[in-house]
């Protein structure tokens, strides 16, 4: 049997409605998570980045422009969610209300996610792989989970694989459709828009294309022509962000980009460790990541051992049959293999810790890589009851360590810190109110500003230059007294990192006003007052 002919089956109506059954069933995990209490979803997944843009909303829907505190203004966000969290906070009454409509609209994006996931892997590797695919997306945690963190990331998948679904459709043709990669170009724009990062994207798609005009001479120049269209049309959609940018900022940088490039820089200079260093150290992590947390598994060694089952069945079966694992119908995987790869190398250059949903691309290594060898294995022990017993095991156990981890998840949460956000926001509202025309500063802001309903002054940097450039001078406590940011709350080790990249003596500046208990990983969340010796000042 012909593995590469598994490909081009159509589903059975048995197995089409497997398939619909794992988009629902996806999505009512997701719907069901999405209505929970936003106080326990904030220690779960939902995380304090989505507060940024829809506080920036807030602001340009009541006239304040594109600032977070009302004041500064800034492009540290990617437009397509900023324009899909407007009318969020429009019909949402405010940030709070908008956040749950935010994690709604993801549940429904997951479920598409699903839906394309699994035919694209259909188109690549058969109906069973396809099937496998949905499944892992529909079922793992770690995917539910950072979809549901209410930020760009899974709206940036969603259109990254309807433009490879749709160059897929239309790879191959010898008489291409200008609808058709116009299309593809529409959507790569999207794409681009809805996160920047998607240009991590297209570098393999652009060199996939380039190879399918080298391997044949027929219709080389309608091919090239139609990909010519498709580069035009992305550039048209991401052009009017660029020159907006260039006319308002001076840049196409995000500040965002800036803030955490600073960052990393910041803790290179500030540490004893290399450069090399750090970075073997980040790839090391990553690693453990690789295997443990993005498997979504109880341990390692579990993640280990299913993935040598399946590579040391693919290893064997390729061995006693002769038949190819890669054909022409599955070579185009590797775009998006690659994406994967490039996403977790390139986060490791760029971020001084990980997260979870800058890997989106990364759980679809996975998923896709896994896929690719239960479809393989499928194909060519299709015959074989017992072989399909056990391929059916695996699938099993998968499952299984997916409902362990979710009910880890559930209780643990990705954030368990950001409980100290919203128990200070009652605090820091009365700290305003007691020192006249006073600010709030934080450098993770995004849940404090929306929660205690003040114009809370970013600090880290991300959507706010002004205080970048003060970090990166080590002028912080000169810019928020010229600010009149008085308030100061963060995480202790947060606070203990700006404090020693600073020229002041933070225990000179500033007098604590309370302590919450906090997280093992982030300290306690302290509120600091600063200290002034100007007449009249608090």
């Amino acid at each position: 049997m012909d593995a590469g002919r598994n490909e081009t089956q159509k589903p059975g109506l048995r197995r089409e409605f497997i398939d619909w059954g794992l988009v629902g069933l996806g999505l009512v995990i997701r719907l069901w998570i999405a209505t929970r209490p936003l106080d326990r979803l904030a220690r779960v997944c939902l995380a304090d980045d989505a507060f940024y843009y829809l506080r920036i909303a807030e602001n340009l829907l009541t006239g304040h422009g594109l600032t977070f505190d009302g004041v500064t203004a800034t492009n540290g966000f990617h437009p397509l969610w900023m324009l899909i969290s407007l009318p969020a906070v429009l019909f949402g009454g405010g940030s709070p209300g908008g956040a749950r409509l935010l994690l709604i609209l993801s549940a429904f994006i997951g479920a598409g996610n699903i839906w394309l996931g699994g035919r694209v892997v259909r188109r690549l590797a058969g109906p069973v792989a396809g099937t496998f695919a949905a499944g892992f997306w529909a079922l793992s945690p770690y995917v539910f989970f950072t979809e549901l963190m209410g930020v760009e990331a899974p709206l940036m998948l969603l259109l990254v694989l309807a433009t490879f679904d749709r160059y897929l459709a239309a790879r191959d043709e010898t008489a291409p459709a200008r609808r058709r990669w116009l299309t593809i170009g529409i959507l790569l724009g999207l794409a681009l828009l809805a996160r920047t990062d998607a240009i991590l994207f297209a570098v393999p798609l652009a060199l996939d294309f380039g190879l399918t005009l080298r391997s044949g001479a027929a219709g080389r120049s309608a091919r090239r022509r139609a990909g010519r269209l498709a580069a035009g049309a992305a550039l048209a959609v991401v052009s009017p962000w660029i020159v907006f940018n260039e006319w308002r900022f001076g840049t196409v940088v995000q500040d965002s980009a800036r803030a955490l490039l600073q960052a990393k820089g910041l803790i290179l200079a500030s540490g004893n460790e290399t450069f090399w260093q750090e970075f073997s150290g980040q790839a090391f992590k990553g690693l453990i990541d690789f295997f443990l947390r993005l498997a979504a598994q109880p341990n390692p060694a579990v993640a280990l051992a299913l993935c040598a089952l399946l590579a040391g069945g693919v290893f064997v079966t390729r061995l006693a049959t002769g038949l190819p694992f890669w054909t022409a119908a599955n070579r185009p995987a590797w775009v998006l293999l690659a994406w994967g790869g490039i996403v977790w190398a390139f986060y490791l250059f760029y971020f001084y810790h990980q997260k979870m949903w800058y890997f989106l691309p990364v759980y679809l290594w996975i998923g896709l890589a896994g896929a690719l060898a239960i479809g393989y294995l499928d194909a060519a022990l299709a015959r074989r009851v017992a072989a399909r017993i056990v391929l059916l095991a695996i699938c099993l156990a998968i499952v299984a360590g997916f409902v362990r981890v979710t009910a880890q998840l559930w209780r643990g949460g990705f954030y368990p810190w950001q409980r100290n956000y919203l128990q200070a926001a009652p605090e820091l509202r009365r700290l305003a109110g007691e020192i006249p025309d006073s600010r709030v500063g934080a450098f993770n802001s995004g849940m404090v500003s929306a929660f205690s309903g003040l114009p809370v002054v970013n600090l880290d940097g991300v959507v706010n230059p002004e205080a970048a450039r003060a970090v990166g001078r080590g002028e912080l406590v000169g810019y928020l007294r010229d600010r009149r940011i008085f308030v100061l709350a963060d995480h202790q080790r947060v606070l203990a990192f700006y404090a020693a990249i600073s020229r002041d003596d933070w225990t000179k500046s500033f007098e604590v006003v309370d302590r919450l208990p906090g997280a093992a990983s982030t300290g306690e969340y302290i509120i600091l007052r600063l200290k002034t010796a100007e007449p009249g000042g608090p």
